[in-house]
Formats: structure tokens, C-alpha cells, sequence
């Protein structure tokens, strides 16, 4: 008898990753929940460099903004609240009571990333909702806002994005990056973010989502290399439940977000390197032990198995942080 609707990932042909890869996040906050755990399992990422950016626009202007050499931030979208100085195409963490030097951080940060690019990291985009707000009085092109920054809201004015100009943001950034990367291609993966955005009300939140999903498709349809992730489907059609939410009953909760980090473990990453994963796991949990006598032979003999353990490892990723907490945890015996 079957309980669940599970989820079948619809593309015929899936890249196959490995520690070899490197991986950079943009997007909305589900974004990071799969960077960090990529994080933990010590593959190479950039996890969310322009910090949480929910609309499609936006965090296509990020990265072209990482992209173009001469890119600045524009000088009328500088906006002063509490004695800082904040931009509206930024999120809130790019502020300084200086103009000139908030212009030079965010001009840092493009820095990064664009060397970070050449790295050809494998993209993660997550997109949080399709309704933005934007600037009145401004050309449309330049009135798309990241972020309000606490202004008074009757500057701003909350506008639907269409599907065409989804598709035609990621398409400029996918088209761009495609000389950085030949003679291979950039492959983007994109989801849509599961956190629903009860602000909108359910109905619009709804109406939201379903723009961004089916830009996604089109996107995956059209270039080869671009593929979709299925983390809102997983989340609302698989699990389906409140016990898989935290208690605000919008975010996923950690048994959630492993659940879906396991979907894409299995159908992103070679099977060499699922197996190397959980072995990892293992000596992750090992780590995290703490034994009931720590003087004992018994627990001496153990770190210095896991000591082995660990440089077992070091063919495959950089452990010399868990080889600096294991000297740790043995000079510590005996106090």
C-alpha cells in the first residue's frame, strides 16, 4: 500500500558530481540550507555571497553585476536610513555610514565572486517568489528592488513578474557565462524555494510560485545544461506534513532539509562519491562524540583511530580542520 507521493526527478540526463566540482548558491534562504550542507560534506562553495535574495531579477543583477568588469552600484539606488547608507538592488548586511565605502564593499564582493566564477563552480539558484517591489517614478529596467530597507512603503509599488522576464534574466546571466566556462557550460540547477510567503496570502503566494516553476521548466527545456531541482515538490508533495516544518509552520525543518539534501545527494553525485559521503558521516558523528570517561585506554585507542580515519581522507578534500580538533580532543585527556 503506498503513503506517500514520491518524487521521480523528470530529466532525462543528470550531471554526476563530485569533490572535483565546486559550487556557488544564490537565492532565497533554502539556497543555504543546501550550501551548508555542502559545506559539511567539504566540497568547495560560495555559499550565498549577496546574502538572502528572494526575486528572480535581482538575483539575476547580482550576478551579472559579478559578471561585468566595469559594473557599479547605481549611484540612485544609494538609500540612508539610522545614519547608514544601505542599496536597494543589496541586501540589508551591505551597509556603512559611508557612501563611498559601501560602494567599494559591494565592488569587493562583485570581486570575489567574478574570481570565484573562474573556478567554473556549478551554479545553485533558488528563486523565492515571483512579486517584487519597485521604485516609483523610475524606468522599469532600473526600479526592481532586492530589498525595501525598511522605506516608507508608498515609494515602492508590489508588481507580479511575468514568466518572459524570469526566463530572460537567467537566460542573459546563463549566456554570459558560457565564454568563461568553453569549451564546457555552465550548468545551473534551479529550484524553487518550499517556504511559503504568507505575507502574499496563500492565494498569491500560490500564483507566485507557479510563475516560477514554470519558468524553471521552460529554462530546463531550453538550454541542456540547465536543470531543476524539485525541493518545493518534494516539500509539499512527498512529505507533505506539519511535523516536516519548523513552528511557524512556513520553514522546513531539519528533518525536512535532510530529507531533500539526501534527494539531491542521490541524484546529483556520482556513486563513488555518495559512498566516500558516508563514510564521512560517520566520522563526523564520530567527532561529535563525547565518551562518558574520556581518561580512559578505551577512548585513546578510539581518537587515534579516528585520527587514521580522518587522514584517509585528505586525497579527497582538505580535513585539516577535523585533523586540528581531533589534537584537540587529545590534549585535553587528562584534564
Amino acid at each position: 500500500m503506498l503513503l506517500r507521493t514520491e518524487i521521480d526527478n523528470p530529466a532525462d540526463f543528470l550531471p554526476s558530481f563530485s569533490h572535483r566540482n565546486s559550487f556557488l548558491s544564490l537565492g532565497s534562504c533554502f539556497a543555504e540550507n543546501i550550501s551548508l550542507k555542502l559545506q559539511e560534506m567539504k566540497f568547495e562553495i560560495l555559499n550565498m555571497p549577496f546574502k538572502t535574495v528572494f526575486n528572480p531579477l535581482s538575483i539575476g543583477k547580482n550576478l551579472m553585476g559579478s559578471l561585468q568588469f566595469e559594473s557599479k552600484p547605481e549611484e540612485e539606488k544609494f538609500v540612508q536610513w539610522q545614519n547608514f547608507y544601505f542599496h536597494y538592488d543589496y541586501h540589508s548586511t551591505f551597509h556603512h555610514q559611508q557612501k563611498e565605502v559601501l560602494s567599494e564593499k559591494i565592488s569587493l564582493k562583485h570581486q570575489e565572486v567574478r574570481s570565484f566564477l573562474a573556478r567554473k563552480p556549478i551554479l545553485l539558484i533558488t528563486l523565492g517568489t515571483a512579486w517584487v517591489y519597485a521604485l516609483k517614478n523610475q524606468e522599469k529596467q532600473n526600479a526592481w528592488v532586492a530589498n525595501c530597507h525598511k522605506q516608507p512603503s508608498q515609494q515602492f509599488e508590489k508588481v507580479l513578474l511575468n514568466i518572459e522576464e524570469i526566463v530572460k534574466s537567467i537566460t542573459e546571466c546563463y549566456q554570459t557565462l558560457i565564454p568563461l566556462y568553453a569549451p564546457d557550460k555552465p550548468i545551473i540547477i534551479l529550484s524553487v524555494s518550499p517556504v511559503r510567503h504568507t505575507r502574499d496570502t496563500l492565494v498569491l503566494n500560490n500564483i507566485s510560485k507557479s510563475i516560477l516553476r514554470v519558468a524553471c521548466h521552460q529554462l530546463a527545456s531550453t538550454f541542456e545544461t540547465i536543470y531543476y531541482f524539485p525541493a518545493y515538490e518534494i516539500l509539499l508533495d512527498d512529505l507533505r506534513d506539519y511535523r516536516f516544518y519548523e513552528p511557524d509552520l512556513i520553514h522546513p525543518n531539519t528533518m525536512a532539509i535532510d530529507y531533500i539534501w539526501d534527494y539531491f545527494l542521490q541524484h546529483y553525485f556520482s556513486t563513488d562519491t555518495q559512498h566516500l559521503l558516508e563514510k564521512w558521516s560517520k566520522v563526523r558523528k564520530s567527532l561529535a562524540h563525547r565518551p562518558l570517561l574520556p581518561d580512559s585506554q578505551g577512548y585513546i585507542n578510539f581518537l587515534a583511530h579516528l585520527e587514521k580515519e580522518i587522514q584517509s581522507f585528505a586525497t579527497f578534500f582538505s580535513v585539516e580542520e577535523e585533523l586540528y580538533l581531533c589534537e584537540a580532543l587529545k590534549a585535553n585527556l587528562g584534564k
